[in-house]
Protein backbone atom coordinates (compact mmCIF):
# COMPACT_ATOMS: atom_id res chain seq x y z
CA UNK A 1 0.00 0.00 0.00
CA UNK A 2 2.60 2.78 0.86
CA UNK A 3 4.65 1.99 -2.42
CA UNK A 4 0.78 2.66 -4.09
CA UNK A 5 0.66 6.05 -1.84
CA UNK A 6 3.85 7.17 -2.88
CA UNK A 7 3.60 6.57 -6.84
CA UNK A 8 0.62 8.47 -6.82
CA UNK A 9 1.68 11.40 -4.88
CA UNK A 10 5.06 11.58 -7.36
CA UNK A 11 2.29 11.32 -10.51
CA UNK A 12 0.66 14.41 -8.46
CA UNK A 13 3.64 15.81 -8.56
CA UNK A 14 4.47 15.82 -12.08
CA UNK A 15 1.54 16.94 -12.98
CA UNK A 16 1.65 19.83 -10.77
CA UNK A 17 5.02 20.66 -11.84
CA UNK A 18 4.03 20.37 -15.50
CA UNK A 19 0.67 22.31 -14.94
CA UNK A 20 3.16 25.11 -13.88
CA UNK A 21 5.41 24.79 -16.56
CA UNK A 22 2.11 25.39 -18.91
CA UNK A 23 0.85 28.53 -16.90
CA UNK A 24 4.79 29.98 -17.23
CA UNK A 25 5.03 29.55 -20.77
CA UNK A 26 1.27 30.65 -21.60
CA UNK A 27 2.31 33.65 -19.33
CA UNK A 28 5.62 34.33 -21.43
CA UNK A 29 4.00 33.72 -24.88
CA UNK A 30 1.16 36.13 -23.20
CA UNK A 31 3.68 39.01 -22.44
CA UNK A 32 5.43 38.23 -25.52
CA UNK A 33 2.54 38.59 -27.95
CA UNK A 34 1.80 42.04 -26.12
CA UNK A 35 5.27 42.94 -26.71
CA UNK A 36 5.35 42.71 -30.07
CA UNK A 37 1.94 44.03 -31.00
CA UNK A 38 3.04 47.11 -29.53
CA UNK A 39 6.60 46.95 -31.20
CA UNK A 40 4.12 46.78 -34.59
CA UNK A 41 1.74 49.75 -33.30
CA UNK A 42 5.26 51.99 -32.32
CA UNK A 43 6.45 50.68 -36.13
CA UNK A 44 3.26 51.94 -37.83
CA UNK A 45 3.21 55.53 -35.91
CA UNK A 46 6.52 56.05 -36.38
CA UNK A 47 6.27 55.31 -40.38
CA UNK A 48 2.68 56.78 -40.52
CA UNK A 49 5.14 60.27 -38.69
CA UNK A 50 8.11 59.77 -40.95
CA UNK A 51 6.12 59.96 -44.04
CA UNK A 52 4.06 63.13 -43.35
CA UNK A 53 7.59 64.25 -43.12
CA UNK A 54 9.24 63.42 -46.77
CA UNK A 55 11.35 60.82 -45.48
CA UNK A 56 12.28 58.43 -47.84
CA UNK A 57 10.83 54.20 -47.25
CA UNK A 58 14.40 53.52 -46.37
CA UNK A 59 15.02 56.12 -43.92
CA UNK A 60 11.89 55.38 -42.07
CA UNK A 61 12.74 51.47 -41.66
CA UNK A 62 15.73 52.14 -40.26
CA UNK A 63 14.62 55.03 -37.81
CA UNK A 64 11.85 52.36 -36.94
CA UNK A 65 14.71 49.42 -36.22
CA UNK A 66 16.85 52.20 -34.36
CA UNK A 67 13.93 53.31 -31.93
CA UNK A 68 12.77 49.43 -31.47
CA UNK A 69 16.51 48.68 -30.64
CA UNK A 70 16.96 51.68 -28.23
CA UNK A 71 13.54 50.32 -26.60
CA UNK A 72 14.99 46.74 -26.51
CA UNK A 73 15.73 47.16 -22.61
CA UNK A 74 12.47 48.21 -21.94
CA UNK A 75 11.21 45.04 -23.46
CA UNK A 76 13.17 42.82 -21.52
CA UNK A 77 11.91 43.67 -18.60
CA UNK A 78 8.01 43.40 -19.38
CA UNK A 79 9.40 39.80 -19.87
CA UNK A 80 11.34 38.79 -17.29
CA UNK A 81 8.38 40.47 -14.95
Amino acid sequence: MGTKKTTDMNIEKELRCDAEEEIAEVTIDEKLDSILMKIQLMEKSILRKSEAHGESETNRKQFVMKHVFENVDEFEKKILL
